[in-house]
């Protein structure tokens, strides 16, 4: 796995730290696309991140054990109306669904930064099931850093958001998968400029 900047390499030619060569290419004038010669192209290397499972198996568990608490606590609620102690009831039982989902479905998330193959994997895997997504770089028409929290309970995240050419704006390195650097918007940003250095941007 590498982090902030740190790449892993790939491929196998026996010799150490070997590369994945790259094309650099640019937009012409008339809206071509133009591949640089080879003397110009630059040397990449595969990109891969992990997500951390652990972080999101606590969440849900904590969000269980709030949810359970809040429950027990104001189960005896009385009279018409929403009093206080339905709501705080209504409340645990919330936190409980949202714990027990997302305890349920929770998993790894991969994201694979190819230059070679110039795409973006990201593969998602739980106890049920894997899933799979590649976005060759081509669909990529921009990228932009999405937030997600409060600046005043000092909580925030930050990830890439991929903004296709059909029109989708797809979230890389989301809050909920708790990658690395996530609460760090200068992480995030490093990231993003490399990002568009290997799409040729």
């Amino acid at each position: 796995m590498a982090l902030d900047g740190r790449a892993v390499n790939a491929g196998g030619n026996g010799h150490s730290g070997s590369a994945i060569e790259s094309r650099k290419i640019r937009i012409d004038r008339r809206g071509r696309t133009v591949v640089a010669p080879w003397s110009q192209r630059l040397i990449m290397d595969l990109w891969k991140f992990e997500s951390n499972p652990g972080k999101q198996t606590a969440l849900s568990l904590a969000c269980i054990v709030a949810g359970f608490a809040l429950a027990i606590g104001f189960r005896h609620f009385t009279g018409p109306g929403l009093s206080n102690s339905l709501a705080g009831f209504l409340l645990g039982i919330l936190l409980l669904i949202i714990g027990i989902c997302a305890l349920w479905v929770s998993g790894k998330q991969t994201v694979v930064i190819d230059p070679g193959l110039r795409r973006i994997v990201v593969e998602d895997s739980n106890p049920f099931r894997t899933r799979k997504r590649s976005i060759p770089f081509i669909d990529v028409a921009d990228t932009a850093i999405g937030y997600l929290g409060k600046k005043s309970n000092q909580v925030s995240f930050y990830y890439i958001v991929l903004k296709l050419k059909s029109g989708e704006e797809y979230p890389l390195f989301p809050p909920g998968r708790f990658f690395e650097g996530g609460s760090d918007r200068s992480v995030m940003e490093s990231r993003r400029q490399r990002l568009l250095q290997y799409l040729g941007q």
